[in-house]
């Protein structure tokens, strides 16, 4: 009888480690006026997750982003990033260093080079990084999105496809873990989106976490491990790709009426 027990407890035991909760929102409001661009979201986001938001023009996409960084403040409801409650912080607290963005339009320092907004960017977040490291950093991320030959040309001399491929590069430049991309695919070359999903994919492997929003509809759904859908400030549906677009809320709502092949 004892020998069973002896075996038990002789195996080593394995624990699980539970993956960490990068960002959780619970039952976010926010309102411009009478407009609810946000109506209760809730939402979790763990490490090395890559969670993709979708839904129609309007639908409070760009709002949640910039709640979860801090540029808007919700008007109830939390926001935790990395376990600490962001909710009432300037964007620029000590909270928000493990966070970066990219915005739909990009903000960029137009009048500096390529290569001196990312080496700003790799050093904004990491006080220990010298230059020559952070020159090091940026030149493998601009070689990765084929913009080397463009390096020391001024920001406001590239295209739109470019520009969105150095927004790109700055927010991924360092070593955030959790990372927000607003519209990464649009207007970049089609024939390029998929250099930015091997990215994505390789630093969520190490941990990384993304929100992305996108209506670039077989690329976010590439990417995505999960998929949420916002429609008229409301999380609708969520699951992954497969899920979400078999929902008949989502069908209805953003698709006007119509399945995804």
């Amino acid at each position: 009888m004892w020998q069973g027990f002896n075996i038990l407890f002789d195996k080593k035991l394995t624990v699980k480690k539970m993956p960490k909760t990068r960002i959780l929102v619970s039952s976010a409001h926010k309102r411009f006026g009478g407009i609810r661009a946000l109506d209760g979201v809730s939402l979790e986001i763990n490490e090395g997750d890559i969670y993709g938001l979708i839904g129609p023009n309007g639908s409070g996409k760009t709002t949640l982003i910039n709640v979860i960084s801090g540029v808007y403040q919700p008007d109830s409801g939390e926001v935790q990033v990395n376990g600490k409650k962001i909710t009432g912080q300037s964007p620029y607290a000590d909270c928000f260093h493990c966070l970066t963005r990219s915005f739909q339009i990009p903000k960029l320092w137009s009048k500096l080079s390529v290569l001196s907004n990312l080496m700003i960017a790799a050093m904004g977040k990491n006080a220990t990084l010298n230059l020559s490291e952070a020159r090091e950093k940026a030149l493998q991320m601009l070689d990765r999105l084929h913009l080397g030959r463009l390096m020391n040309e001024p920001a406001n001399t590239l295209s739109g496809g470019q520009l969105k491929l150095l927004e790109f590069g700055r927010a991924l430049v360092h070593n955030s873990k959790v990372i927000l991309l607003d519209e990464p695919f649009a207007g970049v070359f089609p024939n390029m989106q998929p250099m930015l999903i091997e990215i994505i994919q390789g630093r969520a492997r190490t941990g990384t976490s993304f929100l992305i929003v996108s209506h670039v509809i077989s690329r976010i759904a590439e990417v995505s491990d999960r998929l949420g859908v916002l429609n008229r400030g409301r999380l609708i549906a969520e699951g992954t790709p497969a899920e979400v677009f078999r929902d008949k809320s989502v069908i209805e709502a953003y698709l006007g009426g119509k399945g995804v092949a």
